[in-house]
């Protein structure tokens, strides 16, 4: 679950609706990165009570005017740069410019977002490729990945997974060993650079991210980022301070990671926390992917991709230039929308 200040939806929203960030004229390529495989890291929360948090909320004027979740906390954001340092070897101008910039994103996310901080350590599962669905191992995994990748991180660090329990077909136990997790986290990333892949070198992008991991309640807690490295110029660093757009492509590319991205939507929760796409079991088509979660995956359309509520994103015709777009339609969007632009008929944004 995620709390945020009422300007966070603004700025975020003022970032992504731009296909290109200003000032150095920076791509947004996140919708040419292949999808990363649904795989749920499950963590451990302090105990809640949804029935008490619904009826908490029961006012959705008392959330809108400063209502905050208890317990929750400013997102504890770690990036991992191993593989950064890898890469970059050598250029250590371009290794501080960058970690500068994610510094200084940071700061702004955690000043700005509050979510049920995790208990103890934070870890990366490993993704199952046989999975019980049926019988007393429901939802442990028959056989799995004994390495994990994530986006272009190439090799999740060993220290990093959480055990993982494995029954045969014989139900004979045994175990993938796990490491002590990353401590005081919410949210891993991981750093890397690179200059010759595909979306580097056909693009004006400085970076790309995308999540990897949601944990049982549909929160991004394992993702990347990619800066491309021949378009990091440490000479953008100004009094000890980086380039304010670079700041703002780190944070239009962070945002990305925390749900705002097409591959997300079907995941995203209403004020109380609750699905805003119905999940699996329930439509009759679903098709459930993955680890079981407490609330199902979302169901699966004809193409592979996740259905989205209509409640969450609606198509509609622009009429400024008759395209077909399709617009976020949570009643916090339409507010925000409607209230800065004195529209009291806009769909979304």
């Amino acid at each position: 679950y995620f709390t945020m200040r009422r300007n966070f939806l603004v700025r975020g929203f003022a970032l992504l609706l731009c296909t290109m960030v200003r000032g150095h004229g920076w791509d947004c390529v996140h919708d040419k990165l292949a999808p990363t495989e649904n795989v749920r890291a499950h963590q451990r929360y302090p105990e809640t009570n949804r029935a008490e948090l619904r009826s908490e909320a029961s006012a959705l004027g008392r959330l809108r005017s400063g209502h905050r979740r208890e317990g929750a906390a400013p997102i504890r954001i770690f990036f991992d740069q191993s593989q950064l340092n890898i890469n970059l070897q050598g250029e250590e101008a371009k290794l501080a410019y960058i970690a500068t910039i994610l510094e200084e994103a940071k700061k702004i996310f955690e000043s700005m977002i509050k979510v049920l901080p995790v208990s103890g350590n934070l870890f990366v599962t490993r993704a199952c490729t046989v999975v019980w669905t049926s019988g007393p191992n429901t939802g442990v995994c028959a056989e799995a990945k004994t390495e994990a990748s994530c986006g272009t991180m190439p090799l999740i660090p060993e220290p990093h997974y959480m055990a993982t329990r494995l029954v045969d077909k014989d139900g004979k136990e045994s175990e993938l060993p796990g490491g002590k997790g990353v401590p005081n986290t919410d949210l891993l990333v991981y750093v890397t650079a690179s200059s010759f892949d595909d979306i580097c070198s056909q693009s004006n992008a400085l970076a790309y991210a995308n999540a990897c991991q949601r944990d049982q309640r549909d929160r991004p807690v394992v993702a990347y980022i990619n800066f491309c490295s021949n378009k990091v110029d440490p000479g953008h660093m100004k009094n000890g301070l980086p380039d304010p757009d670079d700041v703002r492509l780190a944070l239009h590319e962070m945002t990305h990671i925390l749900g705002m991205s097409a591959s997300s939507y079907a995941f995203w929760r209403d004020e109380y926390g609750e699905p805003r796409t119905p999940r699996c079991p329930g439509p009759s088509e679903c098709e459930s992917l993955g680890r079981p979660t407490p609330d199902g995956d979302p169901p699966i359309d004809l193409l592979g991709k996740y259905s989205v509520s209509t409640n969450t994103v609606r198509t509609s015709i622009n009429p400024a230039s008759a395209k077909q777009v399709k617009m976020v339609v949570t009643p916090t969007v339409q507010s925000v929308v409607r209230n800065h632009f004195n529209c009291s008929s806009l769909l979304g944004a």
